[in-house]
């Protein structure tokens, strides 16, 4: 059964409790400097605040007795970055890296510890056993995870419309079926508008998808990997129904539907087509731009919406494609193999799943950026934006904190959710989200992906290439490694127990905060959410 992540709070208060004995305040450690490398961002530290000086890390060295050397990685590739790192002897300690498929790599380097003897006894372990599959490499624990926090959204996968310019064309719904979106958006055509406008790669089914809507009326939703009746994990991209979805997708480029210019086209551009009012329709706009678009819409006098998907072209559900960028996992905290301070490292780890840590790296101090309501709930005051920088330390970051701090704190909810409704329930995610990474066999399907798939679907979309040459692509994509790399990924799948996608989700009946304003039909369609089954 699937289960809703944001329950794990509970769990996770219980399984802290591992932990927290380990700690008397003003206990005093051995004389041991822990590193921790942490994955990069966009914040700048202020004035007077630095990654080794700040209030998260005297509260470090206060409850444990060591000293740390926090290491911030650079914006530039960090499977590099940490690769260089490694083979230097500059890694030592703690690391925490969003690149999840690269604990293979580097295990099988012999560059990190191996966790089995400790995971029985780790807090954080045991608070997420099921997602701690993606930690694993070669039937071993080299990782301990925290489970993304929005797995279950495509960031770009919400479908955004011109509600008021609808209601003129004589719309006062969005679309229900395949049929009637087919229909609606030649209406939209000859109604003067582009009726869908979007950009990018017509051939990516993950996170990254900026034609999720149609993917999805095609059956292809949910990510690029499948698993069908028999178990067998497969490549959904090569199927007949996404032979059928390139067909469509040529159409409608033809026919003036996507812009003539998709391939070279961005989000800002895409933005710019929908507050101009040229486009009525768009995919591919990030949540977090989500909250610019909306605002500047009002501004103008616009009245976009959310809208959710059709059903497909077999009058089942449309699912968008889920987030699988970092895996199933949004953190992997590992150790250097090199390291002479393991028992420390892990009780610093542990350290960092105690309720009080986690508050304090999430909202910061009470009293000066937060204060406790009635319930008991934390309530962000003025100067809780002045720590933006904590991000670096958000580590351990469960999904209901997400919530407060980004869905609530930044605004990011009336967003997150339109598109989370397109997603949640999928009985066909990508398993190869939340599997052990294979290495070898990722490498062979991103490099085939990239340099075979994708650039043959924006060649037939744009004419240059045929789709009679479907049967060719498909012989190259299974003989150069795709049959090969499916194979081991179906016998891993069986050796893990056949596991199911575990959803993150905000559904707005558990948070208050949330008002379905920018739904289609506001509050109405809050009644008829959409939900995990």
């Amino acid at each position: 059964m699937r289960r809703f992540v944001t329950l794990l709070l509970v769990l996770m208060l219980a399984a802290t409790s591992l932990a927290t004995g380990a700690f008397a305040e003003g206990q005093t450690g051995e004389n041991v400097t822990i590193q921790i490398i942490v994955p990069s961002n966009v914040q700048d530290f202020p004035d007077g605040v630095t990654e080794d000086d700040n209030f998260i890390v005297d509260y470090y060295k206060e409850v444990t007795g060591y000293d740390f050397d926090i290491v911030v990685l650079g914006s530039e590739d960090e499977a590099t970055q940490l690769n260089v790192m490694f083979n230097s002897g500059e890694v030592n300690g703690i690391v925490v890296s969003r690149n999840i498929k690269a604990i293979g790599t580097l295990a099988s380097q012999g560059l990190l510890l191996n966790l089995d003897p400790y995971k029985e006894e780790s807090a954080l372990y045991n608070m997420f056993v099921d997602e701690n599959l993606v930690g694993m490499y070669d039937g071993s624990q080299y990782s301990f995870v925290i489970p993304d926090a929005i797995t279950a959204v495509s960031y770009l996968g919400a479908w955004c419309v011109n509600k008021g310019a609808m209601a003129e064309m004589g719309y006062d719904q969005p679309p229900k079926t395949f049929e009637e979106l087919d229909s609606f958006l030649y209406a939209a055509k000859d109604a003067g508008y582009i009726p869908f406008a979007t950009y990018g790669d017509a051939g990516k089914g993950n996170n990254e998808s900026t034609f999720s809507l149609i993917q999805g009326v095609f059956g292809l939703g949910g990510g690029e990997y499948g698993v069908d009746e028999e178990g067998n994990v497969y490549y959904k991209y090569i199927t007949e129904d996404a032979k059928a979805y390139l067909e469509y997708c040529k159409k409608l480029y033809d026919d003036g539907i996507i812009p003539a210019d998709f391939a070279s086209q961005t989000e800002d551009g895409i933005i710019e087509l929908m507050l101009s009012g040229k486009a009525l329709t768009a995919n591919g706009i990030a949540i977090w731009s989500g909250t610019n678009l909306m605002q500047q819409a009002e501004t103008l006098g616009l009245d976009l919406r959310w809208a959710d998907y059709p059903t497909d072209r077999n009058g089942e559900r449309a699912w968008s494609s889920i987030n699988g960028g970092y895996g199933a996992a949004a953190l992997g905290f590992m150790i250097s193999s090199s390291c002479n301070y393991v028992d420390q490292a892990l009780e610093v780890i542990d350290m960092m799943c105690t309720p009080e840590a986690i508050t304090l790296a999430n909202y910061g101090i009470e009293g000066t950026h937060y204060e406790l309501g009635e319930n008991g709930e934390i309530q962000p005051i003025e100067g809780a934006e002045s720590i933006d920088w904590a991000v670096y330390f958000r580590n351990v970051f469960l999904p209901e904190d997400w919530y407060q701090v980004y869905g609530v704190g930044s605004g990011w909810a009336e967003y997150m959710y339109p598109a989370e409704r397109n997603s949640v329930g999928n009985p066909n995610g990508d398993p190869l989200v939340f599997l052990p990474p294979l290495s070898e066999e990722l490498e062979t399907l991103t490099e085939l992906s990239e340099n075979l798939i994708i650039p043959y679907y924006t060649q037939v979309i744009m004419g240059e290439a045929s789709i009679d040459d479907w049967d060719n692509i498909v012989s190259q994509w299974k003989s150069q490694g795709g049959d090969a790399a499916m194979q081991a990924y179906t016998e891993l799948y069986a050796e893990c127990g056949s596991p199911e996608l575990v959803y993150s989700t905000y559904l707005p009946a558990d948070h208050p905060a949330y008002t379905g304003k920018y739904l289609f039909n506001g509050e109405a369609d809050m009644a008829t959410q959409i939900t995990a089954e």
